[in-house]
């Protein structure tokens, strides 16, 4: 080969985008802001975005990664399905203006990226809240309605533009070199496992903690090790997890309903014990939401610099 061609080929190479748009399209809301859905590649790596079209300068942009999606598809179809079953109690109960987190679902990445999946009431109408924790956090607001459009596109994107390597939940700084925090794997307490809070009972107009379940992140909870209930309930048996020596114990007393014990016992020895009232779940779990949010924002921070797909 002569050296005119080699050179040739070698520009022809550098020149070649490290960054491709394979296919934008766009969910119209009635009244609402409209989104993009994108698809993209960046090197070897595939993944969409979903961004909210709008006037304001702030770009609430939401990115998964293709080896995520279909987790990513099935926690938006428990929410589908969480609303289909509470829709004919709603249409009959009076709406509060404004109520948190009536149900979410969780999905953490291994590399850190968190995404949250809130069913909300917000100024008098139920939507779903979309949070994108990594690097800083991103939120849309989307209506129940136009939610099936989003389901189709991201199944387009999940048949014709798959995965090429199983690998594309990764950290990139802007040299394209792949950064896993010095050697530190970003997993985290929750990044292996989907979240479920069923936070408050729509069927009541008394705010009170209905379930919280953890399942594994394939959305089976066949494996008992993997799996957790919290029924706040009449169930006098109580559910707890294990560290070390120690073993915390969360019931809901037969005799007293209206208060979340949490007992800390060490070498089934009783430590300490914290009741929490059911009517200010809500408020417990959005702290605790808050705090985790905070946790992983700083680990993030020994990044070098942020990834240029995002």
């Amino acid at each position: 080969m002569s050296q005119p061609t080699q050179v040739l080929q070698a520009l022809n190479m550098t020149d070649q985008p490290r960054s491709v748009e394979y296919v934008k399209l766009v969910v119209s809301t009635l009244g609402q802001n409209d989104f993009h859905l994108t698809m993209k590649g960046y090197d070897e790596s595939r993944y969409f975005i979903i961004e909210e079209i709008s006037n304001s300068e702030e770009k609430n942009r939401i990115m998964v990664p293709m080896d995520y999606c279909k987790k990513f598809l099935a926690r938006i179809h428990k929410v589908l399905k969480f609303a289909n079953r509470k829709s004919s109690k709603w249409h009959v109960q009076p709406t509060p203006k404004d109520l948190a987190y009536i149900f979410c679902v969780r999905l953490s990445t291994e590399s850190g990226r968190k995404y949250y999946f809130d069913v909300i009431i917000k100024d008098g109408i139920r939507k779903l809240k979309l949070s994108y924790v990594y690097q800083r956090r991103r939120e849309i607001f989307i209506d129940f309605t136009p939610l099936a459009s989003f389901v189709k596109v991201i199944e387009k994107f999940q048949k014709e533009y798959p995965s090429l390597t199983g690998k594309d939940d990764v950290h990139l700084t802007k040299n394209n070199q792949s950064n896993n925090l010095n050697g530190t794997q970003m997993t985290g307490p929750s990044a292996n496992n989907e979240f479920v809070f069923d936070v408050i009972s729509v069927l009541s107009s008394t705010t009170h903690v209905q379930s919280i379940n953890s399942v594994s992140p394939t959305g089976s909870s066949e494996d008992p090790k993997s799996t957790s209930t919290l029924n706040v309930s009449t169930d006098p048996v109580p559910n707890c997890f294990t560290h070390g020596t120690k073993t915390y114990q969360f019931e809901v007393l037969p005799e007293d309903n209206t208060f979340l014990r949490i007992t800390e016992k060490i070498g089934g020895i009783k430590k300490s014990t914290l009741n929490i009232p059911i009517e200010r779940m809500n408020t417990f779990v959005n702290i605790l939401t808050q705090m985790d949010d905070r946790f992983w924002t700083v680990a993030k921070d020994i990044a070098t610099s942020m990834d240029p797909r995002e």
